[in-house]
């Protein structure tokens, strides 16, 4: 069962309390789809699960648990990106994000670097079906030779799962999430950060089309996000459709003015049988 309390901080998922819901208000809601901001206890199939969203290294980017759907998510595939990030008063950020694929586990690294600073992120995790189980997460940031390492093992994860795996999560669930448009309530977001720390943010899909970028042109799905508590600032993650994962690129905007952007420069898919190959099939855009 799914709990959804009035607290906007609180855990999205929890164990169910002793006085279910009842079973007709379980059944409408399975039939009809009422927004979830309508009820406040629902029952769950067995093939939902839940989805999550998600903070970039940076860029302070903010993923998010997504709401239940019961469909079959897309497979991934492992792939290797490489993107610009430009942030108001500093020198352009290289970045690149993996997806590689380690026996039974799934590995979701991004690291970036400039001359005075640096970080890396690395999540861990395993798919059966349609859901995703968080199992390791390592980052190292640094600052002019100075910084700290942090770690979060499998136990630390069992309640919300890091913020790489969650921005990995999000991006399978986003095409089909029902939180679309501006009159429905927004999809609540949970995870957690580099420190463990539990973060709570809200999130609508704003957009399902054709994106350009230097590296080609993609089927997308925009995801809008923001910090309840702060309405003025909006982080936008624009995600492939077809291949979970794969960030196309992403803008930061506060007080209604953009301060950063995250452009995809290359991107590459590989396969363990097949030689490695480009993404996109028609010609890369224009300069």
């Amino acid at each position: 069962m799914r709990h959804e309390g009035t607290d906007p901080k609180a855990l999205f998922f929890l164990s169910p309390p002793n006085s279910p819901s009842p079973p007709a208000l379980t059944e409408r809601i399975a039939l009809t789809g009422i927004p979830r901001g309508s009820v406040r206890y629902v029952y769950l199939e067995p093939s939902c699960m839940s989805c999550v969203t998600s903070r970039f290294v940076f860029l302070l980017i903010s993923l998010a648990l997504a709401l239940c759907s019961p469909f079959t998510m897309a497979a991934p595939q492992p792939f290797t990106a490489h993107y610009s990030l430009d942030i108001d008063g500093w020198p352009t950020i290289g970045i690149t994000h993996t997806l590689s694929r380690q026996g039974a586990m799934w590995e979701s690294a991004m690291t970036a670097s400039l001359k005075v600073a640096s970080g890396e992120e690395r999540s861990r995790f395993t798919l059966e079906g349609d859901s995703v189980d968080a199992r390791d997460y390592r980052s190292r940031y640094a600052l002019f030779g100075i910084g700290d390492d942090y770690h979060l093992d499998r136990e630390q994860l069992t309640e919300q799962p890091d913020r790489q795996a969650a921005l990995f999560m999000l991006s399978r669930q986003a095409p089909k999430a029902r939180c679309t448009h501006p009159q429905v309530s927004p999809c609540e977001l949970v995870y957690q950060d580099h420190k463990g720390r539990r973060k709570t943010l809200d999130y609508r899909v704003t957009d399902q089309s054709e994106v350009t970028a230097p590296a080609g042109h993609f089927p997308g799905v925009t995801v809008d996000t923001w910090d309840p508590e702060k309405r003025d600032r909006h982080l936008f993650l624009t995600f492939h459709r077809e291949h979970p994962g794969l960030l196309l690129g992403s803008h930061y905007v506060r007080d209604g003015e953009q301060t950063s952007q995250l452009t995809l420069d290359a991107v590459s898919l590989s396969d363990e049988s097949a030689p490695e190959q480009r993404l996109s099939e028609s010609a890369p855009a224009d300069d």
